[in-house]
Parts: structure tokens; C-alpha cells; sequence
């Protein structure tokens, strides 16, 4: 199932846990390794995590690809507002107080 589809979250549920079977399932690509008797709770909280590792997961390979390259001026940007002025003025107060120093 992982060949085929390596974005799938695998969580193996059995009656007959035991420490090799878990490490032998974790080693194949299982998300988590659940034995019975079941914790509803815990399945729920489990199938969360999985989905949110499989975001982030997603998120950071997007992230990868942007070009991050800061791009040049724009002719319509003037550099001149409420955020370039913020930036400014804290770069100014910084610069006095290492003149301070």
C-alpha cells in the first residue's frame, strides 16, 4: 500500500502486539502501531496527528519549492510605505543605540 501510495498514514491495529511486530511495522512505514483493546481516544488522537504530520508534511514541500529570491523594487512600489517606514525607523533607532554603545 506504501508503494503505491506513500502519502497514506498507516496506523496498524492488533490484538497480538508485541514489541517485534511494532518495530517490524514502524520499520515498513506504519504512522503509529495501536493494540487491542481499543482506546477509541487514542485511534481519534492518533488519525489527528497523522493528518496534521501529512500537512506539515505537504506545507514544507511547497515551502521547498517557492523561489524564495527577494524580488526587484517594483516600479509601483515607492518604498515609502507604513511598512517600509516601520522597518526604517526601527533600523535607525538600532543604529543609535550601537553609536550609544
Amino acid at each position: 500500500m506504501l508503494i503505491d501510495r506513500p502519502g497514506t498514514a498507516v496506523i496498524v491495529i492488533t490484538a497480538h502486539g508485541t514489541v517485534e511486530t511494532a518495530v517490524e511495522a514502524m520499520r515498513a512505514g506504519a504512522f503509529d502501531f495501536i493494540s487491542k483493546p481499543l482506546d477509541l481516544n487514542l485511534v481519534r488522537q492518533q488519525v489527528l496527528k497523522a493528518k496534521q504530520h501529512y500537512e506539515l508534511l505537504s506545507e514544507n514541500q511547497v515551502l521547498r519549492t517557492r523561489d524564495w529570491r527577494v524580488p526587484a523594487k517594483s516600479p509601483t512600489s515607492s518604498g515609502t510605505g507604513p511598512r517600509c517606514r516601520m522597518c526604517s525607523v526601527r533600523f535607525v533607532k538600532s543604529q543609535r543605540r550601537k553609536r550609544l554603545c
